[in-house]
């Protein structure tokens, strides 16, 4: 995929094409969405293909979110199924990071997914990379003082706060 950045987007937008076109999933649709991800984020121009852009993140959200309907037992037999949501999630983090939702989207993850590794994963790129943004610290706390979240994001949470946020642990009432 290094080439990417040295080709027109256009070129890069027809593979990206080419690489979605299967509407049957398996491993080598898991894999040609890893390939046509990492050369979306080599691309220099994404502007130029900004639709091939969002609908490959879209593909990704949906396959993260499908990966789900596959039975426990499914998953619990195959190690690969247990990986896929951690690989994807990785993916999207990669390379729409500073995308303006991604935000949103890695809040909604921690709050929704049924994986707890997802969840986990969304949280600490929430507290790590993107700490600075406004958005974060009132959500955070938020998470913390839910009594609906699951205990074990909310303690992942309180541990992540109290790592990244030391001068505002001080100020927050955990015995709501």
């Amino acid at each position: 995929c290094l080439i990417c950045g040295e080709i027109s987007p256009d070129f890069v937008g027809m593979l990206i094409d080419s690489l979605l076109e299967s509407d049957k999933w398996d491993l080598n649709f898991l894999n040609n969405l890893i390939f046509a991800s990492d050369c979306l984020w080599e691309t220099k121009n994404r502007r130029a293909i900004a639709k091939k852009d969002a609908h490959l993140l879209d593909v990704l959200k949906r396959e993260l979110d499908n990966i789900f309907y596959y039975t426990p037992l499914d998953r619990m037999n195959n190690m690969v199924m247990n990986a896929i949501p951690d690989i994807l999630l990785s993916q999207i983090i990669k390379v729409w990071r500073d995308d303006l939702e991604a935000i949103p989207y890695l809040q909604y993850l921690v709050q929704t997914s049924p994986d707890i590794h997802v969840q986990f994963q969304a949280l600490s790129e929430l507290t790590g990379y993107h700490q600075k943004d406004p958005r974060v610290l009132p959500w955070l706390k938020q998470i913390i003082l839910s009594p609906v979240e699951g205990g074990l994001v909310r303690k992942e949470a309180l541990k992540d706060f109290m790592k990244g946020y030391p001068e505002d642990f001080e100020r927050i009432n955990i015995n709501n």
